[in-house]
């Protein structure tokens, strides 16, 4: 038969709320920012048609860092049919 009082209760795993376990959650998600920034970003800046907008940009004298996109002109996108 069954007995209830024999049985266990499940594993209950430990709460990871310790210092450590928060110090390591900052170095993830520090890790990842420079990994980003640092590897992903620069990658990125190779793809064709990035690179053809940077240089378009650069050949017109226009620093993108200092945009914003509400100094952007507005261009539908190709193929775009709007009422």
């Amino acid at each position: 038969m069954f007995d209830a009082t024999k049985t266990q209760t499940p594993h209950q795993p430990k709460r990871l709320d310790s210092t450590g376990w928060r110090w390591g959650q900052l170095i993830l998600c520090v890790g990842v920012v420079v990994a980003v920034w640092g590897f992903v970003l620069p990658w990125l800046r190779q793809v064709p048609a990035v690179n053809r907008h940077v240089t378009t940009l650069s050949e017109a004298n226009i620093n993108a860092d200092a945009m914003f996109y509400t100094e952007l002109e507005w261009q539908a996108p190709p193929g775009a049919v709007w009422r």
